[in-house]
């Protein structure tokens, strides 16, 4: 596992994850938004949901796995009260060109 990670983080966050990793969940979840996680502009990647995922909603939704964009409240762009959108799609309608069934989500700080 230590070889797989190191590919992807410099050896002294590896070594931190590793001494964090019996730590408390909100030690360990600042440690992964602090190194990991990129709150964003982005298209594609995984979408931030300062509420709850909508696809937690309903079994309509749970397909939904494609992040066509997702924009966040910054110093340049501010939605609503430092909310954060997200459009979704299936992969298979993303691979059709078929964006009638899109949803779209907006949660609020």
């Amino acid at each position: 596992m230590t070889i797989n990670l190191i590919i992807f983080f410099e050896e002294h966050k590896l070594q931190n994850f590793f001494d964090l990793i019996s730590a408390d969940d909100n030690t360990l979840f600042e440690w992964y938004c602090a190194n990991i996680y990129e709150y964003h502009h982005k298209i594609g990647g995984y979408g931030y949901f300062t509420q709850t995922d909508p696809r937690e909603y309903s079994s309509q939704y749970k397909d939904h796995k494609v992040v066509l964009l997702h924009m966040i409240s910054d110093d340049e762009i501010c939605w609503g009260d430092c909310g954060v959108g997200n459009f979704l799609i299936r992969a298979e309608d993303l691979e059709n060109l078929d964006f009638a069934q899109v949803i779209y989500n907006y949660d609020c700080s």
